[in-house]
């Protein structure tokens, strides 16, 4: 799933976050902004707009 206006794919699985929080990329985002990246985590499925 790709959500527009974002530049890459978004975990949707407990493993794929987790995955996903180990990355250089997450471990950045987090020394930049602290413990906000935890406390604003969502997990969303999408949903058929027609």
């Amino acid at each position: 799933m790709t959500v527009t206006g974002l530049p890459h794919k978004i975990p949707d699985s407990p493993d794929a976050v987790t995955a996903h929080r180990a990355t250089p990329h997450f471990q950045n985002y987090l020394s930049q902004i602290g413990d906000l990246a935890e406390r604003a985590t969502f997990v969303l499925n999408p949903v058929s707009a027609t």
